[in-house]
């Protein structure tokens, strides 16, 4: 290892000459480590950030850009679909399903009470009890959180006690412009830091949200405690305060596209006309007198000849629009705008004319990846807390009935978002035989990819035993009954479970769980 003290500097990074000839050489130019922060003419226009907090950046540009993306969503066909499939997707036809889970001081589940409490929460979904103003179911709340945020970049939603209804609770989505974004305030001794209208504490957890009551901001603010509000976004760095639309990295894009796509399709109205001119190829003839010029054909019909007068001559004006690298250029354009979006390109677009089932199968199983992560967000940000509310207002209100008076040992519920059909049910399923007969998957592992669980899918096949003795029948034999006593019986079952499972992972109507409402 060299010794760093053999060496002298006159200054730090250019060395001493030695001999006759001593003195500071010239130091050469020396490259960077990463090309991405190398200067020069290819990077003279490169744009980068300053290094500013995650909050700087939102106060700077967060509010132009929730304008802008706004306006896409009206009047963008690729991004009004994005929404909507975002909500198709991620909440589907029934939302998320709650599960409550009410257990005895031995550990046992409660079957029926878990039950009524699952009704009561049935009941309190519906448009009248769930929203404010009575519009919107639960799901249908749900489905409009995940329209709103990827193009505002977050939403709140604020829980509201009120006496309209038994569970005394109703919920109301908060339009971002009505939080005071204009709203900041310098954290001292005697106040708290307040930026774009939240309050936060000395360790940056929200304390309140500062809101207008109506869009005049005539009336004077109200301060909701956080308790109350439900802040959904996704960070993007640390401490940062406020969400970015979604739409962010794909605006110019497809601004510059859709200003391309419509000088195209000028272009091609007007080669469509197929205009035509007349040239004068000799002086005129008269001078001076309308009455004497000739008479020229300037419409012309299918199937006639006309003649045109002596020193005049046609010509055609036929443009070739739309350009032939058109589609290429198009495609290559909506690839980049898929991809920021997490987006199959199939699916944003709806063209499936260069896939196969092969093709189009792959792209389709990351999105899903995605809306997973958009739902496992839903439910830690909204569905989770709104229950939890709801249980300690409704017990509170006598509106339901717990097995012990401390509500907080009951908040305990199961949340099954929807899930996909499989693309090919019978070979998938015989994949998953196989995978279990070789010892190379789990019951739980397979169960998890097609429904909520192996847990779960269990305790519903032992509701539904439950239920077909309690009306005296006998389970059908696709249920899986098996012989009790036996360790083949219980293994068979439990195979049985995981492949029933995988062969009803099409919804929330699969057979391993019951509907709801059943």
């Amino acid at each position: 290892m060299s010794d760093l003290r053999s060496f002298s500097f006159t200054k730090p990074g250019v060395p001493r000459r030695q001999g006759a000839f001593a003195g500071p050489i010239q130091q050469p130019r020396r490259r960077g480590f990463w090309a991405g922060a190398q200067g020069g003419r290819f990077t003279a226009d490169w744009i980068f950030s300053p290094m500013v907090s995650a909050s700087a950046e939102w106060k700077t540009e967060g509010w132009k850009l929730r304008g802008r993306a706004r306006e896409m969503v009206r009047n963008d066909p690729t991004f009004a679909r994005y929404v909507q499939l975002m909500a198709d997707n991620v909440v589907g036809e029934c939302g998320v399903e709650v599960c409550p889970k009410l257990y005895n001081r031995k550990g046992e589940l409660l079957d029926d009470e878990s039950r009524a409490l699952e009704e009561a929460f049935e009941e309190f979904s519906r448009r009248e009890n769930f929203s404010r103003d009575g519009r919107l179911s639960r799901e249908e709340f749900e489905a409009q959180i995940v329209r709103l945020t990827p193009v505002d970049g977050e939403s709140f939603v604020r829980a509201l006690p009120t006496k309209r209804n038994r569970f005394g609770l109703h919920f109301e989505l908060i339009d971002p412009d009505l939080i005071d974004n204009e709203f900041f305030q310098e954290a001292t001794a005697s106040q708290n830091l307040i930026f774009a209208g939240i309050e936060y504490d000395a360790d940056a957890r929200p304390l309140a949200y500062h809101m207008w009551p109506d869009y005049s901001k005539r009336k004077a603010r109200v301060a909701v405690p956080a308790q109350w509000m439900q802040h959904l976004y996704w960070p993007r760095r640390p401490g940062d305060p406020r969400g970015i639309t979604r739409f962010a990295p794909a605006m110019m894009l497809a601004r510059m596209l859709h200003g391309y796509r419509e000088a195209e399709i000028v272009a091609a109205r007007t080669a469509a006309a197929k205009m035509a001119f007349l040239l004068r190829t000799e002086p005129e003839a008269v001078v001076g007198d309308d009455d004497l010029k000739p008479d020229l054909p300037m419409e012309a019909a299918a199937g006639t000849i006309d003649e045109l007068p002596f020193g005049y001559d046609v010509k055609f004006w036929d443009p070739t629009h739309p350009n032939e690298a058109y589609d290429a250029y198009v495609r290559s354009v909506k690839g980049d705008i898929a991809a920021s979006l997490s987006h199959a390109y199939v699916t944003l677009f709806g063209d499936w004319s260069a896939t196969n089932y092969s093709s189009g199968r792959m792209p389709v199983m990351q999105e899903r990846d995605h809306y997973r992560m958009w739902q496992q967000w839903l439910v830690n940000g909204h569905v989770r807390p709104g229950y939890e509310i709801w249980v300690e207002l409704a017990f509170m209100r006598g509106a339901i009935t717990l097995p012990t008076a401390n509500y907080r040992e009951h908040l305990d519920a199961a949340f099954r978002p929807r899930t996909w059909p499989m693309f090919n049910p019978t070979e998938e399923t015989a994949v998953m035989k196989d995978l279990l007969a070789m010892r190379l998957a789990s019951r739980g592992q397979l169960a998890s990819q097609v429904g909520p669980g192996l847990e779960e899918v269990l305790e519903q096949w032992q509701a539904d035993e439950k239920l077909f003795a309690k009306y005296g029948q006998a389970p059908p034999a696709e249920l899986g009954s098996t012989p009790k006593g036996t360790n083949q019986g219980a293994d068979n079952g439990a195979q049985g479970t995981a492949e029933g499972a995988a062969e009803n992972g099409n919804d929330r109507a699969s057979g391993f769980r019951l509907v709801r409402g059943q």
